[in-house]
């Protein structure tokens, strides 16, 4: 409940400063630093699984899928990995 009322915090005063300036900016970066903290610690708490890794796994998908043509001399990165750990998160939450 915690997390949710600082991100509605940090989105209401985005909404109201429409263009924040740096103090702004700064306290709205802060609360949603907050949040995802507390996320953290709340899944560390129950001993479930790391919010960072699944997030992690997320940006590595988004950036192989952006990314699919690299010089012959790079390793091939296997954007098909990731996107089956999102597969099974997704089977997870809707079965």
């Amino acid at each position: 409940v915690l997390e949710i009322l600082t991100l509605c915090g940090a989105l209401a005063l985005w909404m109201l400063a429409r263009d924040p300036g740096p103090a702004a900016a700064s306290i709205i970066i802060l609360a949603t630093a907050c949040a995802m903290g507390l996320q953290s610690a709340v899944m560390l708490h129950l001993n479930a699984s790391s919010t960072t890794y699944v997030t992690g796994v997320l940006a590595a998908f988004a950036r192989d899928v952006a990314t699919p043509r690299r010089p012959p001399s790079s390793p091939p990165r296997p954007a098909g990995k990731e996107g089956f750990v999102w597969l099974v998160y997704f089977a997870g939450a809707v079965g």
